[in-house]
């Protein structure tokens, strides 16, 4: 819950352009240690994503520049954990789908293709089991809106 709440924190303030309080804050949560498991950490890594994909961080500035190499270098470790725990973890991965899904949804500015878009730059990024995969289409045959089939063909 602490991270949906800081997601939405920094959505907002990235949304108003107050891009100290987005830099402070985002310090500030990425030094905090909160991945333990492979589906914290993908999501945090679609966090990160959508941060980096906000226009805002578009403008050059001393500010924007700091922010992107921060969630950037944050990126690159999370995508490394999750690669190691990955190969090394016991639990199926179809197991971190569901909660990871739950968390998804609860994003702000949630698109209909979000969690598609997020699944495909997961699976592009991470060595996952093919097991993923045919996680990712159960989900979509519940939920089709929210998957478009390109993403998990």
């Amino acid at each position: 819950k602490e991270s949906i709440r800081n997601t939405y924190k920094i959505e907002h303030w990235l949304n108003l352009g107050d891009l100290d309080k987005v830099a402070a804050h985002i310090n500030e949560i990425l030094q905090e240690n909160t991945c333990f498991s492979l589906e914290d950490y993908i999501f945090r890594i679609i966090q990160i994503r959508s941060w980096l994909k906000n226009s805002k961080l578009d403008h050059s500035s001393s500010n924007t520049t700091k922010i992107r190499g921060t969630l950037s270098q944050h990126l690159k470790r999370c995508e490394c954990s999750a690669a190691e725990l990955h190969k090394t973890s016991m639990t199926p991965l179809q197991d971190a789908v569901w909660p990871l899904y739950e968390k998804i949804i609860q994003l702000p500015n949630l698109e209909p293709d979000y969690f598609g878009t997020a699944v495909a730059c997961v699976h592009e990024k991470l060595p996952l089991a093919d097991q993923f995969d045919s996680c990712v289409a159960n989900i979509a045959q519940i939920l089709p809106s929210l998957i478009p089939p390109s993403h998990y063909c």
